[in-house]
């Protein structure tokens, strides 16, 4: 393993990668060492500044998601609603003998679907 410069591929995700790992920290000199723990340092420090910033732009995306899904399920909620009181309004206006052309023109639904609430 003294003769090794680099790991070799068979090797890769095993114990004896860690060992290669090993061997190479311990040739370092002190300054190499810290250099290299700085190094570690830093990087973890980005990598998690990185995942925090996904992390919160993930939560703002799901926050925005749910109140624009919220703000269309009202809205839909609402038309529908709308349209089931003309419905309703319709019926009786049948009930009372009112033609369907007249009752279209009140309730603003179609003739076919004033025809469909004769059945």
């Amino acid at each position: 393993m003294s003769l090794q410069s680099e790991c070799p591929d068979e090797v890769v995700g095993t114990d004896i990668e860690e060992s290669f790992r090993q061997a190479e920290l311990a040739k370092m000199t002190t300054e190499q060492r810290i250099s290299y723990e700085y190094s570690i340092m830093s990087r973890n420090d980005m990598l998690n500044s990185m995942y925090e910033a996904v992390e919160a732009a993930r939560e703002e995306a799901q926050r925005i998601g749910l109140a624009e899904g919220r703000a269309e399920g009202r809205s839909e909620g609402r038309a529908e609603g709308k349209t089931e009181a003309h419905r309703e309004i319709a019926r009786r206006m049948l009930d009372m003998g009112m033609p369907v052309d007249q009752i279209a023109a009140i309730t603003m639904l179609s003739a076919e679907e004033i025809a469909l609430l004769k059945s």
